[in-house]
């Protein structure tokens, strides 16, 4: 993984944490709002992993996502918090 792939990713990482701060604290909708943010970001890295021959970063950063993704959905469903994640749930 190159500079500034890493340094995206670290980002997205730092993201998370703070969701999973907010989840920890009860704080349904500002973890979604964080989650969905880390999501995104990792999206920018796998976008940029696709492009190049890291298949096992890939595989990693894809599966970190994902969890992220699965969270996303239980708390939205849980809580009824509309977002792209749950489309059942917007109004």
């Amino acid at each position: 993984m190159h500079g500034a792939e890493k340094g995206t990713l670290q980002q997205a990482l730092s993201m998370a944490q703070e969701a999973v701060k907010l989840d920890t604290a009860k704080d349904s909708h500002g973890a979604v709002r964080a989650y969905i943010q880390s999501i995104k970001t990792l999206d920018t890295v796998i976008q940029r992993l696709t492009s190049s021959s890291q298949p096992d970063e890939l595989q990693r950063v894809t599966s970190i996502r994902d969890t992220y993704i699965e969270r996303v959905k239980l708390l939205s469903q849980r809580y009824s918090i509309p977002n792209e994640f749950n489309p059942q749930s917007q109004s």
